[in-house]
Order: C-alpha cells, then sequence, then structure tokens
C-alpha cells in the first residue's frame, strides 16, 4: 500500500485520498448541472451522509457553493 501511494502521487501529483474526493466532486458538479435533483441527495448520492461537509469541500474546490454553482450554470 505504501508503495502503491508514493508512486500515484509520483504520477498524478496527489494523494488518492485527494484523488478520490477530486473525482467524486467532479461527478457531483455535472449531476448538479444536469438535473434538478437536491443537492443533498446529490451529497447522499456521492458518498457524503452530511451535507454540510459536501457543501465545505465542493466550495474548497470549486469555488462556490453546490447552489450557487447550479444558479451560474443554469443562468
Amino acid at each position: 500500500p505504501e508503495y502503491l501511494a508514493r508512486r500515484f502521487k509520483a504520477t498524478y501529483g496527489l494523494s488518492i485520498k485527494l484523488w478520490l474526493i477530486e473525482v467524486r466532486l467532479r461527478f457531483a458538479a455535472m449531476h448538479i448541472m444536469d438535473t434538478t435533483e437536491s443537492i443533498s441527495s446529490i451529497a447522499y448520492r456521492f458518498g457524503y451522509p452530511d451535507i454540510f461537509q459536501f457543501s465545505r469541500q465542493f466550495k474548497k474546490y470549486y469555488g462556490c457553493s453546490p447552489s450557487e454553482y447550479r444558479k451560474t450554470c443554469f443562468a
């Protein structure tokens, strides 16, 4: 596991954990744009049982909250 983690970080520049978070957030963002499903159900669908944690990570990655992201995408 340690060797894989080192090789992964050397190749992709991110830890496996951060890469997985990024991938989940990208898929969640696509889902936010493509559906009218509630933000809380999208958060749960992509592995975030806590909407506040999802919103915090989403804002850290995209610079806006999920609801703001939806408004700018559908505007």
